[in-house]
């Protein structure tokens, strides 16, 4: 067995090219990434306000203090909301963006087996490419649904989470 097409599969600049058909749509892969940055910061903010909250909690029962635990439901429950609101958003049009892209690469599928010479037909089973093909693209489609767009954030999640950190803990000092 040669390690010849199992290592031509494995080059990142395969995977390279296929992010390439997204330069056609800019805005919406923009858009995709600016709204999931909003829901990741909010996934963020959430467990700092339970702790926060339960912190307060801590402190007042310590102190003797009341305790109302409104304020901290109610941003908890509002920022629920409005991360519920973002992803029904962000569903449809990172749908719509997916399928574009994965109808542009079947398109550009079609044209290279179209360019192919008679004679490639002839000696080559057309439908074994055909079959191919297809189940590429759909491992793509599962590519670009599951990595592309989460994997773009894993890198950003970091200083997005620290930033809420310092920033919650700046609120609380002020």
């Amino acid at each position: 067995m040669s390690a010849g097409p199992a290592e031509a599969r494995l080059k990142p600049r395969n995977l390279l090219g296929i992010l390439s058909f997204l330069r056609k749509y800019p805005a919406r892969v923009a858009l995709c990434l600016w709204l999931l940055m909003i829901i990741i910061t909010i996934d963020m903010l959430l467990p700092q306000i339970v702790g926060n909250a339960i912190t307060d909690l801590r402190r007042a029962m310590e102190l003797k203090l009341s305790f109302s635990p409104w304020l901290p439901a109610q941003l908890l429950l509002s920022l629920i909301l409005v991360r519920t609101g973002v992803a029904y958003v962000l569903g449809p049009i990172r749908n719509r963006t997916i399928q574009s892209t994965l109808g542009d690469i079947r398109a550009a599928i079609y044209d290279a087996v179209q360019r192919l010479p008679f004679a490639y037909h002839d000696k080559a089973n057309s439908g074994e490419l055909i079959s191919r093909s297809t189940t590429d693209v759909w491992r793509l489609q599962d590519f670009l649904y599951a990595c592309l767009f989460l994997s773009a954030l894993l890198g950003s999640s970091a200083s997005v989470c620290s930033v809420s950190s310092c920033s919650l803990a700046w609120i609380r000092l002020s």
